[in-house]
Protein backbone atom coordinates (compact mmCIF):
# COMPACT_ATOMS: atom_id res chain seq x y z
CA UNK A 1 0.00 0.00 0.00
CA UNK A 2 1.49 3.35 -1.02
CA UNK A 3 1.38 6.53 1.01
CA UNK A 4 -2.44 6.80 1.05
CA UNK A 5 -4.55 9.06 3.74
CA UNK A 6 -6.08 6.97 6.16
CA UNK A 7 -8.94 8.83 8.31
CA UNK A 8 -10.48 8.39 11.29
CA UNK A 9 -14.26 9.31 11.64
CA UNK A 10 -15.40 9.21 15.27
CA UNK A 11 -19.03 10.19 15.05
CA UNK A 12 -21.31 11.68 17.82
CA UNK A 13 -24.69 12.95 16.75
CA UNK A 14 -26.01 16.20 18.69
CA UNK A 15 -29.65 16.25 19.79
CA UNK A 16 -29.87 19.72 17.79
CA UNK A 17 -32.05 17.93 14.94
CA UNK A 18 -30.25 15.28 14.47
CA UNK A 19 -27.66 17.00 12.74
CA UNK A 20 -24.34 15.09 13.22
CA UNK A 21 -21.05 16.27 15.14
CA UNK A 22 -18.03 14.81 14.51
CA UNK A 23 -14.94 15.11 16.39
CA UNK A 24 -11.50 13.38 16.55
CA UNK A 25 -11.17 10.80 19.60
CA UNK A 26 -8.59 12.76 21.05
CA UNK A 27 -10.21 16.11 21.17
CA UNK A 28 -13.11 14.65 22.30
CA UNK A 29 -11.84 12.71 25.23
CA UNK A 30 -9.68 16.21 26.25
CA UNK A 31 -13.28 17.78 27.06
CA UNK A 32 -14.82 14.54 28.55
CA UNK A 33 -13.22 14.07 31.77
CA UNK A 34 -14.05 10.25 33.75
CA UNK A 35 -16.24 12.27 36.27
CA UNK A 36 -18.81 13.18 33.04
CA UNK A 37 -21.77 11.44 32.87
CA UNK A 38 -21.79 9.03 29.93
CA UNK A 39 -19.83 5.62 29.34
CA UNK A 40 -15.46 5.77 29.32
CA UNK A 41 -13.86 3.23 27.11
CA UNK A 42 -10.30 3.14 26.69
CA UNK A 43 -8.55 0.52 24.80
CA UNK A 44 -5.13 -0.13 23.46
CA UNK A 45 -4.03 -1.19 19.55
CA UNK A 46 -1.27 -3.61 19.57
CA UNK A 47 1.42 -3.83 17.12
CA UNK A 48 1.61 -7.85 16.47
CA UNK A 49 4.86 -9.12 15.82
CA UNK A 50 5.72 -9.38 12.16
CA UNK A 51 7.12 -7.97 8.79
CA UNK A 52 4.58 -6.21 7.90
CA UNK A 53 2.62 -3.59 9.78
CA UNK A 54 -0.38 -2.06 8.57
CA UNK A 55 -2.68 0.38 10.98
CA UNK A 56 -6.02 -0.80 11.72
CA UNK A 57 -9.08 0.00 10.92
CA UNK A 58 -10.87 0.35 13.94
CA UNK A 59 -14.64 0.41 14.98
CA UNK A 60 -16.48 1.36 18.90
CA UNK A 61 -19.81 1.29 18.89
CA UNK A 62 -23.20 0.34 20.95
CA UNK A 63 -25.86 -2.22 20.24
CA UNK A 64 -29.02 -2.73 21.93
CA UNK A 65 -30.10 -6.00 23.38
CA UNK A 66 -31.11 -6.76 20.05
CA UNK A 67 -27.93 -6.10 18.19
CA UNK A 68 -28.98 -3.05 16.62
CA UNK A 69 -26.32 -0.70 16.86
CA UNK A 70 -27.70 2.67 18.62
CA UNK A 71 -24.30 4.65 18.46
CA UNK A 72 -20.72 4.79 17.40
CA UNK A 73 -18.18 6.41 18.95
CA UNK A 74 -15.07 5.68 16.66
CA UNK A 75 -14.57 4.48 13.32
CA UNK A 76 -11.09 4.88 11.65
CA UNK A 77 -10.52 3.70 8.10
CA UNK A 78 -8.91 4.50 5.07
CA UNK A 79 -10.88 6.94 2.74
CA UNK A 80 -9.07 7.51 -0.30
CA UNK A 81 -7.99 5.18 -2.88
CA UNK A 82 -7.65 1.81 -2.27
CA UNK A 83 -9.60 2.91 0.73
CA UNK A 84 -13.28 2.43 0.92
CA UNK A 85 -13.66 -1.12 -0.38
CA UNK A 86 -11.67 -2.16 3.10
CA UNK A 87 -14.00 -0.73 5.13
CA UNK A 88 -16.03 -3.99 4.79
CA UNK A 89 -13.19 -5.53 6.59
CA UNK A 90 -14.87 -4.48 9.78
CA UNK A 91 -17.35 -7.04 9.08
CA UNK A 92 -19.94 -6.78 12.01
CA UNK A 93 -19.98 -2.86 11.84
CA UNK A 94 -19.98 -2.94 8.11
CA UNK A 95 -22.87 -5.08 7.91
CA UNK A 96 -25.07 -3.44 11.51
CA UNK A 97 -24.32 -0.07 9.86
CA UNK A 98 -26.09 -1.29 6.59
CA UNK A 99 -28.88 -1.93 8.95
CA UNK A 100 -29.26 0.84 10.52
CA UNK A 101 -29.11 3.10 7.23
CA UNK A 102 -31.94 1.10 5.88
CA UNK A 103 -34.04 1.63 8.65
CA UNK A 104 -32.78 5.81 10.12
CA UNK A 105 -32.32 6.75 6.37
CA UNK A 106 -29.27 8.53 7.31
CA UNK A 107 -25.47 8.08 6.25
CA UNK A 108 -22.93 8.25 9.62
CA UNK A 109 -19.72 8.44 7.64
CA UNK A 110 -20.06 11.65 5.68
CA UNK A 111 -18.14 13.58 8.15
CA UNK A 112 -14.51 12.50 8.30
CA UNK A 113 -11.75 13.69 10.59
CA UNK A 114 -7.89 12.21 11.07
CA UNK A 115 -6.10 9.32 10.65
CA UNK A 116 -6.04 5.58 11.49
CA UNK A 117 -3.99 5.09 14.45
CA UNK A 118 -1.04 3.10 15.33
CA UNK A 119 -0.27 1.11 18.40
CA UNK A 120 -1.26 3.19 21.55
CA UNK A 121 -3.46 3.79 24.54
CA UNK A 122 -6.97 5.72 23.47
CA UNK A 123 -10.70 6.69 24.95
CA UNK A 124 -13.86 7.81 23.66
CA UNK A 125 -16.75 8.04 25.63
CA UNK A 126 -20.72 7.82 24.74
CA UNK A 127 -23.08 10.51 25.70
CA UNK A 128 -26.06 8.65 26.50
CA UNK A 129 -27.46 9.72 22.97
CA UNK A 130 -28.62 7.41 20.26
CA UNK A 131 -27.59 7.66 16.66
CA UNK A 132 -30.36 10.60 16.20
CA UNK A 133 -29.77 12.47 19.74
CA UNK A 134 -32.14 11.08 22.14
CA UNK A 135 -32.05 9.67 24.89
CA UNK A 136 -30.88 6.08 24.99
CA UNK A 137 -33.36 4.11 27.54
CA UNK A 138 -32.06 1.83 30.39
CA UNK A 139 -31.79 -1.13 29.31
CA UNK A 140 -28.95 -4.17 27.96
CA UNK A 141 -26.64 -2.67 25.76
CA UNK A 142 -23.22 -4.43 23.86
CA UNK A 143 -20.51 -2.31 24.26
CA UNK A 144 -18.33 -3.59 20.69
CA UNK A 145 -14.88 -3.15 20.02
CA UNK A 146 -13.67 -4.39 16.66
CA UNK A 147 -10.17 -4.02 15.11
CA UNK A 148 -9.12 -5.54 10.94
CA UNK A 149 -5.57 -4.87 9.32
CA UNK A 150 -4.50 -5.58 6.02
CA UNK A 151 -2.43 -8.16 5.85
CA UNK A 152 -2.84 -8.84 9.67
CA UNK A 153 -6.13 -10.27 11.36
CA UNK A 154 -9.30 -9.41 12.03
CA UNK A 155 -10.67 -9.13 16.06
CA UNK A 156 -13.49 -8.35 18.24
CA UNK A 157 -14.75 -8.00 21.70
CA UNK A 158 -18.32 -7.99 22.05
CA UNK A 159 -19.05 -7.47 26.08
CA UNK A 160 -22.72 -6.73 27.75
CA UNK A 161 -23.84 -4.31 30.08
CA UNK A 162 -26.55 -2.74 31.84
CA UNK A 163 -27.09 1.47 31.10
CA UNK A 164 -28.61 2.42 34.25
CA UNK A 165 -28.97 4.54 36.95
CA UNK A 166 -26.51 2.73 38.71
CA UNK A 167 -23.04 3.64 38.25
CA UNK A 168 -20.57 0.79 36.39
CA UNK A 169 -16.71 0.69 38.38
CA UNK A 170 -13.89 0.11 35.52
CA UNK A 171 -14.41 -3.00 33.77
CA UNK A 172 -11.68 -4.57 31.77
CA UNK A 173 -12.25 -6.68 29.36
CA UNK A 174 -10.53 -9.36 27.75
CA UNK A 175 -7.99 -8.24 25.13
CA UNK A 176 -6.73 -10.05 21.78
CA UNK A 177 -4.01 -9.33 19.27
CA UNK A 178 -5.36 -6.32 17.97
CA UNK A 179 -6.49 -4.90 20.45
CA UNK A 180 -4.50 -5.74 24.05
CA UNK A 181 -6.24 -4.25 26.34
CA UNK A 182 -9.76 -2.51 26.44
CA UNK A 183 -12.11 -1.24 29.68
CA UNK A 184 -15.28 0.78 30.08
CA UNK A 185 -17.27 2.60 33.14
CA UNK A 186 -20.48 4.02 33.21
CA UNK A 187 -21.82 6.93 35.48
CA UNK A 188 -25.38 7.36 35.17
CA UNK A 189 -27.13 10.30 33.18
CA UNK A 190 -28.60 12.43 35.12
CA UNK A 191 -32.57 12.28 35.50
CA UNK A 192 -34.61 13.42 32.71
Amino acid sequence: MNRTKCWMVCLLLSGLGGSALFADATQKNENASLGDPGLHVSFELNRPRGRVYRKPYVAVWLEDDDGFPVKTGVLWWMTEQPGPRWHRDLTRWYRNDRLRKSVEKTDLVDGISGATRGPGQYQTHFDGTDNAGKRLPNGKYFLCLEAAREKGTYKIIRHPFVWSDQPIASTELSGNLEISQASFSLVPLAPE
